[in-house]
C-alpha cells in the first residue's frame, strides 16, 4: 500500500513538472504573442495551448507515465482530454477577466492550477493507463489496428 501510494505521488511529481515546464511555455508564447504580435489574450492563448498540449503529450507519455506502444490509441485519448481541458481552461480564463476583471495572466495561471489535479486524474486512468488500452485494442478486429 505504501508503495503504490509512494509511486503515485512520484508520477505525480513528474506529472507536475511536465505541466509546469509546459505551462511556463504557454505563458510564454501567450505574453509573446498578446503584447509583440499584437494579438489579443484569447487568439494569443489558444495557439499557445496547442502548442503546450503537444510538448505535454511527448514528455508525460516518456517521463511521466513510461510508456510505450499504442501510440494511435493514446493521442486519440489525449486529443480529446486536451481539447476538452482546453475548452474549459479558455473559458474559464475569459471569464474571468471580462466578469471579474482579472488580469489574463493571473487568470491563466489560477484556471490551470485548477484543473491540473483533474486532467492528472483523466490521463492516469485513461489515456496513459496500460490495462485499459490494451483491452480496448485486444477487442478490435487486426483490420482496425
Amino acid at each position: 500500500m505504501k508503495e503504490r501510494i509512494f509511486k503515485k505521488a512520484v508520477k505525480f511529481v513528474n506529472f507536475s513538472f511536465v505541466g509546469t515546464t509546459t505551462f511556463a511555455m504557454q505563458l510564454f508564447f501567450t505574453v509573446l504573442l498578446t503584447e509583440t504580435m499584437l494579438l489579443t489574450y484569447y487568439v494569443s492563448h489558444a495557439i499557445s495551448l496547442a502548442i503546450a498540449w503537444t510538448i505535454n503529450f511527448i514528455f508525460n507519455m516518456k517521463y511521466t507515465f513510461h510508456v510505450k506502444g499504442n501510440l494511435r490509441g493514446r493521442m486519440e485519448r489525449f486529443a480529446l482530454v486536451a481539447v476538452a481541458s482546453s475548452v474549459f481552461n479558455w473559458i474559464f480564463v475569459v471569464a474571468s477577466v471580462e466578469f471579474f476583471s482579472m488580469h489574463y495572466f493571473i487568470a491563466i495561471i489560477l484556471v490551470s492550477i485548477v484543473l491540473s489535479a483533474v486532467i492528472f486524474a483523466t490521463e492516469e486512468m485513461w489515456v496513459f493507463s496500460r490495462a485499459r488500452l490494451a483491452k480496448h485494442y485486444a477487442r478490435k478486429a487486426p483490420a482496425e489496428r
